[in-house]
């Protein structure tokens, strides 16, 4: 288990940057690795950094990249709320 501030620090921007990959598939993992590392990044980076690229990835133009944002979205928004 990694805890908050490596994910954070280390691994957050990493994923973060892979957003704007242009190969789909890649996009659509990071939705699906933002969904499950979010909890260890914390509710502040999760507002702060998760929220705006799950958004820009609900308005891909790739359908299954669309799928997978809106799934993490749904899931963190419950998560976090």
């Amino acid at each position: 288990e990694m805890d908050s501030d490596s994910a954070r620090i280390e691994i957050l921007p990493l994923i973060l940057e892979m957003a704007t990959d242009l190969v789909p598939n890649i996009r659509f993992n990071v939705a699906k690795e933002l969904q499950s590392m979010a909890h260890a990044c914390g509710v502040s980076a999760y507002e702060s950094q998760v929220l705006p690229v799950l958004n820009m990835l609900l308005e891909d133009e790739d359908r299954d990249v669309r799928f997978y944002a809106e799934k993490a979205a749904t899931a963190l928004d419950e998560a976090f709320a």
